[in-house]
Parts: C-alpha cells; structure tokens; sequence
C-alpha cells in the first residue's frame, strides 16, 4: 500500500510538471532542449530543423529568466558542447534595434544578464543574435546568413 501511494505520488508530480521531453530534447532547468553543435545553417535553416523535430530556436520566457540561462550554460559546459557558437531565437530584422523572440513577438531587453557588453549595436547588417562562445556565451549580433549550431526548445 505504501509503495502504491509513493508511485502516486511521484506519477501525479510528474504530470503536474507537464514536462515530456521525448528524445532528441533533454530537461535542462524545466525546459526541454535539444542542442546539436553539428547541425550548422544559418538562421533559417537552423530554425526549419526546430521546427521539424516540434521546437523552435530556442527562446527564454521572461527577462529574467535568469535560472534557465544558468541551468543551460551549465549543461553546455559540463557536457563538452562549449566549442560552437549557437543561434539563438531573435532579431531585429524588419525593427532595427527592437530585438523580438521570434517564436511570440516578445520584446527583449538590452543589456544584462543576457548581452554582451556593447551589444546590442545600430547594426543595419547584424540582425540575428547568437550565444558567443568567445564571450562566454552572453549574446552577440551577428549577420542572419552566418552559419552556428543548434539549439531548439521544444513548443
């Protein structure tokens, strides 16, 4: 009986979490992220392979989501997927200097705890952003064209 209640217990926190990361993705801080540093594309083609596998370019829900950034820098770093650059779901594309998620139209913040310092710039050629390795994976601007690796978060 007790280990009847124990298994309800955890099956009910299970789906009460609501977290179903089903391979490729993996639970990173409550998330369910797939990081791939071989697929290289550009932004478009990086975001097409989310999108085929039910993810998107991965995005942060708030801008202060302080605790997934960490959690995921985490798992980069521990798992030896530290040697890439990766796209990151936003731009300023079509709203220069108004950086959006691209998966719900949220405006992001300049500035910490995300970008780089110095980054954002005016830049009319470098609307896309990307986590920068050199930078110890705060944000950068880069041209949309460019070619890193991928990160999805799945919708």
């Amino acid at each position: 009986m007790m280990l009847r209640l124990l298994l309800l217990t955890l099956s009910t926190t299970v789906l009460a979490a609501g977290l179903n990361c089903s391979r490729p993705f993996n639970d990173i801080g409550g998330r369910c992220i797939f990081i791939d540093p071989w697929e290289l594309g550009t932004m478009s083609q990086i975001r097409d392979f989310c999108k085929a596998y039910g993810g998107d370019l991965i995005w942060f829900d708030n801008d202060t989501d302080c605790d997934f950034y960490r959690d995921l820098l985490t798992h980069i770093h521990e798992n030896s997927l530290n040697e890439r650059d990766y796209w990151m779901g936003i731009t300023d594309e079509g709203h220069n200097e108004v950086w959006k998620y691209l998966r719900n139209n949220q405006v992001v913040r300049d500035g910490p705890p995300y970008w780089d310092t110095g980054f954002p710039t005016t830049s009319t050629t470098e609307n896309c952003a990307i986590l920068a390795m050199t930078r110890g994976y705060y944000w950068e601007e880069v041209a949309c064209d460019s070619t890193y690796s991928t990160i999805c978060r799945k919708t």
